[in-house]
């Protein structure tokens, strides 16, 4: 405990706040706005595992307004974005160059004809 004030007393010295402003801020209740984002994070999250980390904040958002939360997407996005949590990127469709199959529509037959000799 002493190393704690200790070392708190030192912090406090060099950022330059006074110690009644760390002692005051140390015993503050959470506020109601910290609260509401504490209930919101842990929607945020259901709703996130349950899409397999696939879901970003505007599919979030709109399954939010869906279960009838009312929230900003900017909310959203700033408390995915403070907590880590980002939705992870498929890859998308390429078709191949080349493939074996005769029948694929996909692909434009060869313009040049190269001869080998």
């Amino acid at each position: 405990m002493f190393f704690y004030i200790v070392t708190a007393i030192k912090y406090r010295n060099y950022v330059g706040f006074s110690a009644s402003g760390y002692y005051k801020w140390t015993t503050r209740k959470i506020s109601s706005r910290e609260s509401a984002n504490k209930e919101l994070l842990a929607d945020i999250q259901k709703i996130y595992q349950a899409s397999k980390c696939r879901y970003g904040a505007p599919k979030i958002h709109a399954e939010l307004k869906a279960l009838g939360k009312s929230c900003n997407l900017k909310t959203v996005q700033s408390i995915m974005q403070k907590n880590g949590i980002q939705a992870i990127l498929r890859r998308k469709f390429k078709i191949k160059k080349q493939q074996t199959d005769s029948s694929s529509q996909y692909i434009r037959p060869k313009l040049y004809c190269r001869s080998t000799k």
